[in-house]
């Protein structure tokens, strides 16, 4: 099956991205404080403030590019955009399939924890969230790599991917779906957005 982006002589290999994009949108600057004072006699209650409402709701997927997910293991992982891949943007010799757009998904890992993080085991998934659809991922030399190796504890890194989607057909809105594997029993975080035009 054809790669989607290619270079002269060969097809990229297309294989499975690690972590992943992202889109528009910010997140509330209140969904992670604790319940203002006034809400005290609503939370004696027992009802949920509004606060924690907001967290209950990120909880559950509803993230968007610029918020981070804590997997609760010191790691944390943040959608930060998606951009729409320029014409200038590819190394000379490489092009995109006719049909489909390139897009980056950028993010930042964060390893707060004692342990190193095995990247290898993070995987990401993004898909069309107006008529469907699913992005594919590509490998572009010097440009985008599937995340390898280990994040050391106290350090952080910049990652992104390419991939590519017939926007004509699926439109611009996405789900950027990340998994860790050795944490199955996590609910995966799903950032939702807009691929930008390009930066």
């Amino acid at each position: 099956m054809p790669s989607t982006v290619s270079t002269r002589r060969a097809t990229a290999t297309a294989l499975a991205a690690a972590t992943l994009l992202a889109l528009t949108g910010c997140s509330s600057d209140d969904a992670g404080d604790a319940p203002p004072a006034g809400q005290s006699e609503q939370a004696q209650e027992g009802q949920p403030t509004d606060s924690e409402e907001a967290r209950d709701t990120t909880a559950l997927g509803d993230l968007v590019p610029g918020d981070a997910h804590d997997w609760g293991d010191g790691i944390t992982t943040t959608i930060t955009s998606a951009h729409e891949i320029g014409p200038t943007d590819l190394p000379e010799g490489y092009t995109v399939d006719d049909g489909l757009t390139a897009f980056w998904i950028n993010m930042t890992l964060v390893n707060d924890s004692d342990a190193p993080l095995d990247l290898s085991d993070i995987g990401t998934r993004v898909e069309g969230t107006t008529t469907g659809g699913s992005a594919t991922p590509a490998w572009v030399p010097d440009v985008s790599a599937s995340l390898q190796g280990e994040l050391a504890p106290g350090h952080q890194m910049e990652h992104r991917e390419i991939y590519a989607m017939d926007l004509d057909r699926y439109g611009r809105d996405i789900a950027i779906t990340i998994n860790r594997w050795q944490l199955a029993e996590h609910e995966p975080p799903v950032w939702r957005g807009t691929i930008n035009p390009p930066a």
